[in-house]
């Protein structure tokens, strides 16, 4: 349960999103970079 739990949450925890490594790659691509990163930092400082 926690193996299986730990590889995929492990970037999904981290940016605190919910996207597959497909997708978290395309929004770390080139496009919405700063404003995930924005949001990211948000999220992760518990403002939002």
């Amino acid at each position: 349960m926690k193996s299986s739990s730990s590889k995929p949450p492990v970037l999904v925890t981290e940016y605190g999103y919910r996207q597959n490594s497909s997708s978290f790659g395309r929004w770390h691509g080139g496009n919405g970079t700063i404003r995930e990163c924005q949001m990211t930092r948000g999220l992760r400082s518990g403002s939002r």
